[in-house]
């Protein structure tokens, strides 16, 4: 975890009036943020382009987590300091419930609990959940790149982008954000795929390139070919990447896709099936971000946790 903070850069002055309208509502509620010149911001990131930042908004308070690693370091410390029993390759095939003892059959065996959490992610086949709940689910696909630039940016915390700006739920609380985003090119093509650059550095100095987005219901995930990735959403991605930052040459070192499941409206698919069963997913894109934060919130509820 390394507490670097966050930048937002925009590209021109649609996109830095979001940033001061956000400026603003952080203020309202005590958030910290500060908005940055053009000059402060290629300051702080020296890789970015001059012709292309108009002004940035600056968090920080906001740390990065490596998200290969946090994951797995965060389940190691629950088992060893906090006595998890963590129970992988454990499916459950079905559970009865009866008089608040629920039974709960699997091929490690059965297991008996007081209550029961679905958190399926992706995979809601063996969710107790009814069909028109499913209906309500989106499917959606991203892309992402690892490169080695031949130019190290040394760059701290998180750089988000112009695109980031029209496209996160965080700037539609601001006044002028209907109206800028409805003035979009609909035939751009990165539009269309959902493309917004966002850039995070590896502790080696390898720099990770986000993200595209496409999207189906839930039922008909198969037709986005999820496990195909799309060269030609990654030349778009790195298109984009090099009328931001100057980084010279690079080097692909890897590619990868993505599924995760959203709400068609709403933000959190939580079903309380009955008193003690519960069923979480599609956080959605927020899922890198806030999910940890979320679940924790969750968690005391569901348990009266004070």
């Amino acid at each position: 975890m390394r507490k670097e903070g966050s930048l937002y850069v925009a590209s021109n002055e649609e996109e830095l009036t979001l940033l001061y309208e956000l400026n603003q509502i952080n203020a309202e509620n005590n958030y910290p943020s500060i908005m940055l010149s053009s000059a402060e911001c290629i300051k702080r990131t020296p890789g970015l382009k001059e012709e292309y930042v108009a002004g940035g908004l600056y968090f920080d308070n906001e740390w990065v987590a490596d998200p290969v690693n946090t994951v797995h370091r965060l389940t190691q410390y629950l088992i060893e300091r906090k006595g998890l029993n963590y129970l992988p390759a454990c499916h459950v095939y079905n559970y009865q419930n009866s008089s608040g003892h629920i039974l709960v059959n699997s091929n490690l065996g059965q297991y008996q609990c007081e209550q029961l959490l679905f958190c399926p992610g992706h995979d809601l086949e063996n969710a107790p959940m009814g069909g028109n709940q499913m209906n309500e689910l989106l499917s959606v696909k991203l892309q992402m790149l690892e490169i080695k630039p031949t130019n190290r940016l040394n760059l701290k915390g998180s750089l988000l982008t112009g695109r980031t700006i029209k496209r996160y739920e965080s700037f539609k609380e601001c006044p002028s954000y209907q109206r800028i985003v409805s003035n979009q090119d609909t035939n751009d093509e990165c539009l269309q795929l959902g493309i917004h650059l966002l850039f995070k550095e590896t502790h080696d100095g390898n720099l990770i390139v986000g993200d595209s987005h496409q999207y189906a219901p839930y039922t008909e995930k198969d037709s986005l070919y999820p496990y195909i990735t799309d060269q030609h959403i990654n030349e778009l991605l790195l298109g984009e990447m090099h009328k931001i930052l100057d980084i010279g040459g690079y080097k692909i070192v890897k590619t990868w896709n993505g599924l995760y499941t959203q709400q068609a409206t709403g933000d959190i698919c939580s079903i309380q099936v009955d008193e003690n069963i519960y069923v979480i997913t599609a956080i959605g894109g927020k899922g890198m971000t806030a999910s940890l934060g979320w679940a924790q919130e969750n968690v005391k509820q569901i348990f009266n946790i004070i």
